[in-house]
């Protein structure tokens, strides 16, 4: 058994599964009394959204707010203890060793070359995401404590994408509360119909829901994980909510590589917006996915430049 708090302290690699896309599904993810501790003390609504509130100071309904691992860094001391416990561990050497264990082989076949740019990776260095002076190792880390906003319609907070190509990994751990009645807000797992049509707008969202097919939803429901390797076919989304007076909350623990490739694992092919001249012009109607690197630049220099606001207690 790994850590107390580890979101794979029962997971083994013989639970990843490869349809659609290689993932972990743990139901019961965490032991009950670390769960029920972890509930019963995750941060407020308000804090969260104070605490997020120089990336998004007015995010309106069904909207994700959360608390980044550099961000807790910063205000551990207005956050419950075993919050930063469990943020430090999730952005640790020993977390990544942990991950490993169970998809190891999995970013082997998917990232063959991935070595030839990190180093080994059992014994790669590992950082902080976005956090000052902890961000300059080939993988950054990052465990996001976060909510999606109540809203009084029914709505999508986010449909079929990809994540980012920088991100290696992505684990949704759910805290759904008792009294969360709202209908949705599942997770769907996508597959494309045809492996030569990969397309994208706006840099992650499917092009065309023609494109693909679902292949598994996951439910919104308490102490459950899933767990992927970030791929080009790791196409998923989140169903529509109902009207709720409740936030939906979640963990998200992630790792990315854009210090060590800083082009990214893959390419998003991008439909372009082109005018009828450009295309009767000999415009091919798709365009590559256009600076990675200075596009996460350009996050990460806000980031450092913002402070991440600091609550007063």
């Amino acid at each position: 058994m790994g850590h107390r708090l580890s979101i794979l302290q029962s997971a083994s690699r013989e639970d990843v599964r490869f349809d659609p896309f290689p993932h972990l599904l743990l139901p019961s993810c965490l032991p009950e009394g670390i769960y029920q501790e972890l509930s019963e003390s995750f941060p407020a609504d308000a804090l969260i959204c104070e605490l997020d509130a120089w990336r998004r100071p007015q995010p309106g309904e069904n909207k994700r707010v959360d608390i980044s691992a550099a961000s807790f860094l910063k205000n551990r001391d207005v956050l419950p203890s075993i919050w930063v416990d469990f943020v430090a561990y999730h952005t640790s050497q020993e977390f990544f060793q942990e991950m490993l264990s169970i998809f190891g082989d999995v970013i082997q076949r998917h990232y063959p070359l991935l070595e030839d740019r990190i180093g080994t990776l059992s014994t790669a260095p590992t950082g902080v995401r976005f956090a000052e002076q902890m961000d300059s190792q080939p993988l950054s880390l990052d465990c996001q404590v976060g909510i999606n906003t109540p809203g009084r319609s029914t709505s999508v907070v986010i449909g079929p994408h990809c994540d980012s190509p920088d991100e290696l990994y992505a684990g949704l751990l759910y805290f759904r509360r008792p009294e969360d009645d709202a209908e949705g807000g599942n997770l769907d797992l996508f597959s494309w119909k045809h492996s030569e049509q990969k397309l994208f707008r706006d840099g992650h969202k499917i092009a065309d829901a023609s494109l693909i097919e679902r292949q598994a939803t996951i439910p919104y429901a308490a102490n459950t994980l899933v767990m992927f390797i970030n791929t080009l076919d790791s196409v998923h989304g989140v169903t529509p909510r109902s009207p709720s007076s409740v936030s939906r909350r979640l963990v998200n623990v992630i790792g990315e590589v854009y210090n060590a490739v800083p082009g990214g694992l893959f390419e998003r092919p991008q439909v372009s917006i082109q005018t009828t001249d450009n295309a009767a012009n000999g415009g091919s109607g798709l365009l590559r996915q256009p600076g990675l690197f200075r596009q996460k630049v350009k996050a990460k220099l806000k980031a450092l430049r913002s402070g991440f606001l600091r609550r007063e207690p």
